[in-house]
């Protein structure tokens, strides 16, 4: 193969490029989405994702999280990860 050239697939460019410019970055994968701020459900975003409370619970538990009231933020993030934020243990005085 001697003289041969090699391009990038698209996908790959796409992402390099995507990697450079933020913007496009953010139109490609996504802005993370709340589910849950300060123990609170935050019903819209979970309308627009087609996800309900008790849909919720699963990516929870398996985060240690018993009660949605533990946690601090909860959000689905652009590749399709569910990130939990619990508040730290009160310790007593």
């Amino acid at each position: 193969m001697r003289g041969s050239i090699v391009y990038p697939s698209p996908d790959v460019a796409l992402d390099w490029l995507a990697f450079k410019v933020s913007l496009l970055w953010k139109l490609l994968h996504g802005q993370p989405l709340p589910r849950i701020i300060r123990g609170h459900l935050q019903h819209r975003n979970m309308d627009r994702q087609l996800i309900s409370a008790e849909e919720l619970d699963s990516p929870l538990r398996q985060h240690g999280v018993a009660d949605p009231r533990e946690v601090v933020l909860c959000k689905q993030e652009g590749d399709g990860h569910i990130s939990v934020l619990q508040e730290e243990p009160k310790e007593d005085v």
